[in-house]
């Protein structure tokens, strides 16, 4: 009996080392892969060969003008986060994002791209209705503005471009996460005069450019659907509500802009 208790310590020892030794193996071997991985895999523009050379075109033209906006409130006790569109309009440079994600003074708002912050030169004009606010900041060079009005949507394109299941692309940080790219088709229009998109949406989407398939900017995020049911509200993180760019009153932005300009002289 001593020796068969003998033999089974012996067994289970070299069954633990052997583990032991498994295991040491394979996170050697993880370890090796891990460190084999590309350093820059985060910063991988490649896009899916999948879409035509158009819509990586109108990906690229999302991706390279998205921005974050980051502000905080007067007491410096809350942070909202938000997106927004780097655009470009009379040589200077602003971003178009909600009103509703400014969270304080124009001092305490930083245009996050990467790990570089921008600051707020002033806030140019805000909507409470239409619900957007225009900020000028300095050239960003990792991005590519987007020129106003020459590449928004025009009274002859609107028909076309607001159609019922024409593809949409924008890229924004939900969650406070990105940026991400995400696709959608028109599913049509609400009450308020926007329209609405299949796609997926979250707290800090709001403020994104939503493009068209060919590149069009045709509106920004303003906000997610509410559901009811018989278990009470809920998110549809999946019916987008789209404010439509011309809501964006272009004329009185020029001149605000031309306004400081007047000013400086």
């Amino acid at each position: 009996m001593k020796r068969i208790l003998k033999l089974l310590s012996q067994l289970t020892l070299l069954f633990v080392v052997g583990a032991m030794l498994v295991a040491f193996v394979a996170l050697s071997i993880y370890k090796n892969y891990v460190d084999t991985l590309p350093t820059n895999f985060g910063n991988n523009s490649a896009i899916a060969d999948v879409l035509p050379a158009a819509e990586k075109k109108t990906v690229k033209k999302s991706q390279r003008s998205a921005v974050q906006i980051a502000s905080i409130s007067a007491d410096k006790m809350s942070l909202s986060t938000s997106s927004g569109t780097y655009i470009s309009l009379e040589g200077k440079y602003f971003i178009l994002t909600v009103n509703h994600g400014i969270n304080g003074p124009c001092e305490h708002t930083k245009i996050v791209v990467g790990d570089a912050f921008y600051d707020c030169k002033r806030y140019v004009v805000s909507n409470l209705q239409n619900d957007y606010m225009v900020i000028e900041v300095e050239e960003i060079p990792t991005r590519t503005a987007i020129p106003i009005p020459k590449k928004i949507i025009n009274f002859k394109q609107w028909r076309k471009s607001f159609a019922v299941m024409n593809r949409v692309y924008y890229t924004g940080y939900p969650n406070k996460r990105g940026p991400f790219t995400f696709d959608g088709r028109i599913v049509g229009y609400s009450e308020r005069g926007m329209f609405v998109i299949n796609s997926f949406a979250w707290g800090g989407s709001s403020g994104s450019g939503v493009f068209t398939h060919d590149g069009t900017l045709i509106g920004y995020v303003v906000a997610l659907d509410i559901g009811v049911t018989e278990y009470g509200v809920d998110v549809l993180e999946d019916v987008v509500m789209v404010m439509p760019i011309f809501r964006v009153d272009w004329a009185e932005v020029k001149r605000e802009a031309k306004k400081d300009e007047q000013k400086e002289e």
